[in-house]
């Protein structure tokens, strides 16, 4: 009989336990699964927060409307379409997008510099766009209505230094490096600007329309791109 109750005893602690054992084990699984849930919930916020930094950078470069900034600081000077002042669509206008870039920041001949306004993406985007213009249908137009023409036009040196000498060369200089000079390489200004520019004048230069023809104006402007 004692025997009997001893291993009944026995058997119920037995069991006690390993119920004991079993509980505790399955409260650590269930711990640790929600302590590594966690651990890759705090990761996974993490990463995010560096990704969202990233595509809000591409979005602020990607976000820059050129067009817009045209519209705000260029066009009152060189025209909607870009063909005043210079002409950008002319296809003389052949300014690489560094020296664009250069001009924007810096400024030249009347126009201020932008560097303080713009920063560096913007005024690349600028350039970009301005360069845009000289491949414009428009400008393809005029390169077709070019090679339709039968006959290049013959340019009379001589014509063309003793107008300089006569009505440029006592603000330019004899060999055209004053005010501004147009032997410098930065000196870009396409010959249909300069044709307006001795036309109607610019500045404190008068016009000259009423006092030479078409084609004295046209061998002032040739013989001005070539120094």
């Amino acid at each position: 009989m004692h025997s009997k109750r001893t291993v009944t005893c026995a058997s119920t602690v037995l069991w006690a336990f390993l119920l004991i054992f079993v509980a505790s084990v399955g409260m650590g699984c269930a711990c640790n699964p929600a302590e590594l849930m966690g651990g890759d919930q705090e990761a996974s916020n993490d990463e995010p927060e560096d990704g969202d930094k990233k595509s809000k950078k591409k979005k602020k470069k990607s976000k820059i409307d050129a067009e817009e900034l045209y519209a705000e600081h260029c066009e009152g000077c060189h025209g909607e379409n870009g063909d005043e002042d210079p002409d950008f669509t002319d296809p003389d206008y052949k300014t690489s997008k560094k020296k664009i870039i250069k001009a924007i920041s810096k400024g030249k001949g009347s126009m201020p510099g932008f560097k303080k306004k713009l920063d560096k993406d913007e005024i690349k985007a600028l350039a970009s766009f301005v360069r845009e213009f000289n491949d414009s249908k428009k400008s393809k137009k005029k390169k077709k209505k070019k090679k339709k023409s039968k006959k290049k036009k013959k340019w009379d040196k001589e014509l063309a230094q003793s107008l300089f000498a006569e009505h440029c060369a006592g603000c330019h200089g004899e060999k055209g490096n004053k005010n501004p000079d147009f032997t410098d390489d930065d000196y870009d200004a396409s010959t249909k600007s300069i044709i307006k520019a001795i036309d109607k004048g610019k500045g404190a230069m008068p016009g000259f329309g009423k006092k030479l023809d078409d084609n004295e104006i046209e061998h002032l402007a040739w013989f001005i791109g070539q120094l």
